[in-house]
């Protein structure tokens, strides 16, 4: 479950994904692969306590295997800002639906135009 640390209270988990719209268009770009991309960066942040979406955006985004997000983004101004963005996004998303008791906290990074995501408990 994810929460947010602005409004942090324990019986109101985050529920929406944010920018939903934007969310929605660039996952249907990719139908075919999506599931297959959040797999991936699942497995990814298995095990970890403490995530800044934005280095480890860079960081999954440089790898092949997470260029169908980037396809998904081709048709806007800047690619590379609105892959990020989707990154981000589907991060959200997968941070939110984790199971009650593996409990997630997010802030906005003050290094970063990303978010911290930190591991209660």
């Amino acid at each position: 479950m994810l929460y947010s640390a602005d409004n942090f209270d324990k019986n109101n988990p985050e529920s929406k994904i944010p920018h939903q719209s934007e969310f929605t268009h660039w996952k249907n770009n990719i139908k075919d692969s999506y599931n297959e991309i959040e797999s991936k960066i699942k497995e990814r942040i298995n095990g970890k306590r403490s995530i800044n979406s934005s280095y480890f955006g860079k960081e999954c985004l440089n790898l092949p295997e997470f260029q169908p997000i980037k396809d998904a983004c081709k048709d806007e101004d800047d690619i590379f800002e609105s892959s990020g963005f989707f990154f981000g996004i589907i991060l959200f998303k997968i941070m939110m639906e984790k199971e009650k008791g593996d409990d997630w906290i997010f802030m906005k990074s003050s290094k970063t135009n990303g978010k911290e995501y930190n591991k209660l408990k």
